[in-house]
């Protein structure tokens, strides 16, 4: 038996209300609509939602599929009165309407407001209909208005119990792991790809709960203060962390299948391997499990790491397949433990006084070799650089222009040249009155790879125009 929780209860309290007001304010309404306060109450009901954005969308679709349906019944009238016939097309095309996607929970009321209007409206169908759509209007603002001020509804605590269900799983499945390299059948014969089955299944149900969570927070202005003193996430960000875990332990585990032996019931590998490899397992469920206790697994992984790089006390055999698949494992684990602490990179020393050996400190120079790789150019090199450049890029104009049919294919070719080598000029302009030792550094480095990059794509560029030339002659 399913207990009745609290948005349950809330959710009905508020309908109870919003159908009371929408009652009370359906028979003070003016002219022929007071007349049909009985649908106030209908549209009230239609509108709550256990969501704010939710009771809008449903509110609206229910008022535009009811529309849809009084519209179809006003042109069946104007072609005869109701009747066997021109109800049953009413009906007919009311269920075909209903099909648009667009009006999802209103779609039922295109053939149901269409035959209202024919037989209850009958001979009165104009004030009818404005009694029905209007009363329906003033019952879904009611409830809408409702919805909003009294508590919203705002539910992260669904969202954080599935999680912390996935991240027990996650836990538990490395434990196991660990716990079968260390002694094979110590997880009672479990199936574990019915486990990276379940596993999937489980995310993809977590990944709903946390939609949503995260539907209750749009339009609500409870979100909205929220938003203001903590931040707002339904949990999207833990979820992307644990999505990336499952695929690195299914990685793992099906790595793992192809290292067991079943009929021998037992691992391929030596006992001392895979006890290291255990160890690997379990630092690692360690980590996932201080993660989502909010703890700093950075240490944690740093030992899984050192682990990992002991696994063998040589070099791996390339032939040897079973130190391959070890290795594979190896970096599943690895990179399961990188998604919770990110290794960090060593920091460069920065560069200090003069040595005792007389070593100058690394200037402007020493750095430009090290970005660029290679000594600088000097001022001729550059110079010859830049004029075969534009060199080629004025021969492959010429070559433009003589097979050009028009004065624009002439005119382009002409000006491109000019303005793209005044471009290159400004820039390599602005970069030598830097003062700066950075900008020269990569001004030394990104200069010879640009200017032999445009070099060559103006050769093929050349080559290809005359190969067509030639053809054409």
């Amino acid at each position: 038996m399913h207990t009745i929780r609290w948005p349950r209860v809330l959710l009905a309290v508020k309908a109870a209300l919003a159908v009371s007001l929408s009652w009370v304010v359906a028979q003070r309404m003016p002219g022929v609509i007071d007349q049909y306060p009985y649908y106030a109450p209908l549209g009230a009901i239609c509108a709550m939602y256990p969501t704010v954005m939710g009771s809008v969308r449903t509110g609206l679709q229910t008022l535009a599929g009811l529309a849809l349906g009084i519209l179809l019944a006003a042109g069946v009238l104007l072609v005869g009165d109701p009747n066997l016939l021109t109800i049953g097309v009413a009906v007919g095309l009311g269920v075909l309407l209903s099909g648009i996607r667009r009006l999802g929970a209103g779609a039922d009321y295109v053939p149901a407001g269409a035959v209202f209007v024919l037989i209850i409206g009958g001979q009165d169908a104009e004030n009818y209909s404005m009694g029905y759509l209007v009363q329906m209007a003033v019952g879904v603002g009611i409830g809408l208005l409702v919805n909003v001020t009294v508590l919203p509804p705002l539910d992260f605590r669904s969202a954080r119990l599935q999680l912390n269900r996935l991240q027990g799983a996650v836990v538990d499945y490395l434990e196991d792991v660990a716990g079968e390299l260390e002694s094979p059948g110590a997880s009672g014969g479990r199936d574990w790809e019915q486990r990276n089955h379940d596993l999937v299944r489980l995310t993809g149900e977590v990944r709903e709960a946390v939609d949503e969570s995260a539907l209750t927070a749009r339009g609500n202005p409870r979100a909205v203060l929220r938003r203001r003193r903590r931040g707002l996430d339904p949990g999207y960000r833990p979820l992307n962390v644990l999505d990336r875990l499952v695929f690195h332990v299914r990685g793992l585990t099906d790595v793992l299948r192809a290292l067991h032996d079943a009929d021998r019931r037992d691992w391929r590998i030596s006992e001392e391997v895979a006890d290291r490899l255990a160890e690997a397992v379990r630092g690692a469920a360690s980590c996932v499990r201080a993660w989502s206790e909010s703890e700093d697994p950075g240490e944690g992984a740093a030992a899984v790491r050192s682990r990992l790089d002991r696994l063998f006390d040589g070099p791996v055999d390339p032939t040897d397949q079973e130190g391959r698949l070890v290795l594979a494992a190896a970096q599943d684990l690895r990179r399961l433990v990188d998604v919770l602490a990110p290794p960090t990179a060593p920091r460069p020393a920065a560069p200090g006084p003069r040595s005792a050996e007389g070593a100058p400190p690394a200037g402007p120079a020493q750095v430009s070799k090290c970005v660029a790789a290679g000594p600088r150019p000097t001022v001729a090199t550059r110079s010859a650089a830049r004029s075969r450049s534009l060199t080629l890029r004025w021969l492959e104009a010429a070559l433009r222009i003589s097979t050009a049919r028009s004065w624009e294919h002439r005119f382009w070719p002409i000006t491109m040249p000019t303005a793209r080598s005044i471009g290159v000029r400004e820039r390599i302009a602005a970069c030598r009155s830097s003062r700066s030792s950075r900008c020269r550094a990569s001004r030394t480095a990104s200069r010879r790879p640009f200017e032999a990059s445009r070099t060559s794509r103006c050769t093929v560029r050349t080559v290809s125009s005359s190969k067509a030339l030639g053809r054409s002659a």
